[in-house]
């Protein structure tokens, strides 16, 4: 279970290096890391479909959110498990919104 978590945090890491470049930042909860383990390691695949599932559920929906939302830099993302889905709080230097936004995602 732990080797399934480094590798899942080194997927993520390469996502924090992505959204260091545009000056904001990513934190996933501990709940929420469970829930990628969980959900992207296979017997078969072993943890291959980690990085499916980091793309389908965060980096799509937060790549969408960054070009139509237009956060600014210093805007900071939150992504925990509510009711057995990702979702992410955003909270920006430049104003002080707090939003919560549900990324669609089913178990």
């Amino acid at each position: 279970a732990k080797d399934v978590l480094n590798i899942v945090n080194k997927f993520l890491d390469e996502l924090r290096a992505q959204l260091d470049e545009k000056q904001m930042t990513i934190e996933v909860k501990p709940c929420a890391l469970a829930w990628i383990a969980e959900n992207g390691f296979d017997d078969k695949l072993g943890a291959r479909p980690i990085a499916r599932i980091i793309k389908k559920h965060i980096k799509e929906p937060l790549a969408h959110k960054i070009l139509f939302e237009q956060f600014t830099k210093g805007t900071h993302f939150t992504v925990s498990l509510v009711k057995n889905k990702l979702v992410f709080k955003t909270k920006s230097r430049s104003k002080a919104s707090n939003k919560t936004n549900d990324l669609r995602l089913s178990a």
